[in-house]
């Protein structure tokens, strides 16, 4: 499952692709929760969401196969005169008594199934939903299949995988591993953002090894195209898998540095601070104490708790930093203007006991007379360092304490 994290973090920009948009602008991520790969993380949709999709898709289907102006009568002559289309949109009008038709179960079912017939997709699908949760005409799951089938054999990659995924959960449809895997295959094939993830999952826990490489290529190399369209996720993922050789992209230095540095130019972090470290440690480039420096607090200015990790690289000078106590000094005191009062009541017990910073009981009270949120744990550390009591040897004694502030560093 580790490697599938690399297909979430893309999956919203193809899925921008999937619907006919341009999936290589740059995209936000929305944390539902999502990191950059590896990897912002997207669920993918339920089977009740997906068959809601499909039901809406085929109904907004309905109406775009007629002119929007066009009049009821309009529409019945084009679908007495055979038009597919207008013969959804006239059924879909039946069943939910608008256009100015009224509501009639038996007229719906009528005009979508004669729409069904001419293989029109969103009415076989439509018309396959109907026969499954039995609304307007009597529940029979082996209709369900038939017309599901004919919809997603004649539809494009979403009616694919929406079908596989209903037979994934039997939903609507029998539960069908087999055919589940068939339907996710296909509209993977076609690039469904959904489908690629969930056949990559399915392969992982099955572990069937040579589909799982297939799909983890594939995903890559769609991945390569949005990186070299602009999508900076992409090219954050495909610097990883470059440097290490992995998910059917060649192990290739030159270009994970190449795309850890448009990465970074583009304002991800987390190329930048990977290329940093290269700088810093001479690793995959030539050692360049300098470029690390600049790249480091480029972080820092964006990000105010690297901040932290920037000031404890200047007073211990690792990584590319000289050991420099003003530095040091300015970083811990950007992080704690611009953090939350447990970073400053951090900072605070850093000059209380001189830990990465120089030991300044008056900037230690300064920095908890300024908390607020956390105010009587602050008050009661103030009163210890007015005390010239020792410095704990952490932050416990004050606040619950669950996790360290500053994490330490990973390797790229």
């Amino acid at each position: 499952m580790k490697k599938l994290k690399a297909a979430f973090a893309l999956l919203f920009a193809l899925s921008l692709a999937a619907n006919g948009q341009d999936p290589f602008a740059q995209t936000q991520i929305q944390p539902a929760a999502a990191r950059a790969p590896g990897g912002a993380q997207a669920p993918a949709q339920s089977a009740g969401s997906a068959q809601t999709s499909v039901s809406a898709k085929a109904s907004v289907s309905a109406k775009a196969a007629v002119s929007t102006k066009a009049d009821p009568k309009e529409i019945l002559e084009k679908a007495m005169a055979g038009d597919a289309g207008a013969q959804l949109a006239l059924g879909s009008f039946y069943a939910l008594g608008q256009g100015g038709f009224p509501k009639d179960a038996a007229q719906a079912v009528n005009w979508i199934t004669k729409s069904a017939r001419q293989n029109f997709a969103p009415a076989q699908v439509y018309l396959g939903i109907l026969y499954g949760n039995g609304s307007l005409v009597k529940r029979d799951l082996k209709e369900a299949v038939r017309w599901r089938e004919l919809g997603a054999e004649n539809g494009g990659a979403q009616e694919k995988w929406v079908l596989g995924n209903a037979y994934l959960f039997g939903y609507l449809v029998p539960k069908d591993p087999e055919r589940a895997v068939y339907w996710i295959e296909s509209a993977a094939e076609l690039n469904h953002p959904d489908a690629l993830v969930k056949i990559l999952e399915i392969y992982s826990k099955n572990g069937d090894a040579q589909k799982y490489a297939k799909w983890s290529k594939r995903f890559s190399e769609l991945e390569v195209d949005a990186a070299k369209n602009g999508n900076v996720l992409a090219m954050n993922s495909i610097a990883k898998k470059y440097l290490r050789g992995r998910d059917g992209l060649p192990r290739n230095v030159a270009q994970g540095v190449y795309w850890h540095s448009r990465a970074a130019e583009n304002g991800n972090l987390d190329s930048a601070e990977i290329l940093a470290k290269m700088y810093a440690r001479g690793r995959y480039v030539s050692k360049n104490p300098k470029k690390a420096r600049e790249l480091f607090m480029k972080i820092a200015e964006k990000d105010p708790s690297y901040a932290l990790k920037v000031s404890n690289l200047y007073m211990q000078g690792k990584d590319g930093f000289p050991k420099d106590e003003e530095q040091a000094f300015y970083w811990l005191e950007h992080a704690a203007e611009k953090m939350d009062d447990l970073t400053r009541l951090y900072v605070a017990w850093r000059y209380w006991s001189g830990t990465n910073a120089p030991k300044d009981l008056q900037r230690a009270v300064f920095w908890c007379e300024k908390c607020s949120e956390l105010r009587e744990p602050a008050q009661r550390m103030a009163r210890d360092i007015r005390k010239n009591k020792p410095a704990p040897e952490n932050l416990t004694e004050y606040v619950d304490m669950k996790v360290d502030i500053v994490q330490p560093v990973n390797n790229p």
